[in-house]
């Protein structure tokens, strides 16, 4: 990726141990790239799936991710609730 110019190693000034990585523009053009190709390729995938049902997903996905903090954090569960954003 350096010999590429997508990167760039650079000593660090306060710690001579550590080499620091600096993204350079072509690296940012790839990664663009890369984006850009993702969101094509998830829209292929789902181009099917009725919006509503997305959303269900979408809301389904945010009730496990928050039930997951609550028992990280040592939370009691909660009972259900509608449509947390």
């Amino acid at each position: 990726m350096e010999a590429n110019d997508f990167i760039e190693r650079r000593s660090d000034p306060d710690d001579g141990r550590m080499r620091r990585v600096f993204l350079m523009p072509a690296g940012t053009k790839l990664v663009q790239a890369i984006r850009e190709n993702v969101e094509l390729v998830e829209l292929r995938i789902l181009i099917k799936t009725p919006k509503e049902f997305l959303d269900q997903t979408e809301d389904t996905l945010m009730i496990v991710k928050d039930t997951l903090f609550d028992i990280i954090n040592g939370s009691p569960p909660s009972a259900p609730s509608q449509r947390r954003r």
